[in-house]
């Protein structure tokens, strides 16, 4: 199945860490959805690092990582 995810859902799964993120997390090992994203969504998430860098706690470097898996 097709999933489109969208630039709030990231920023959402990574401010909450909650079920959106299992379900990314399930995914990356089972690989029963297609993740799908618009190729703009880097530049949204991109507008808000700075934020969600300070919301999130993460280091730069985690938080990239994190992005790499996501997308």
């Amino acid at each position: 199945m097709m999933l489109v995810v969208d630039a709030n859902v990231i920023i959402s799964c990574l401010l909450e860490k909650a079920a959106t993120f299992d379900i990314f997390l399930l995914n990356s090992m089972l690989k029963k959805l297609e993740l799908v994203a618009p190729e703009f969504l880097m530049i949204e998430v991109g507008e808000h690092k700075e934020e969600l860098l300070k919301e999130t706690k993460l280091p730069k470097d985690e938080f990239d990582e994190v992005m790499e898996f996501l997308v």
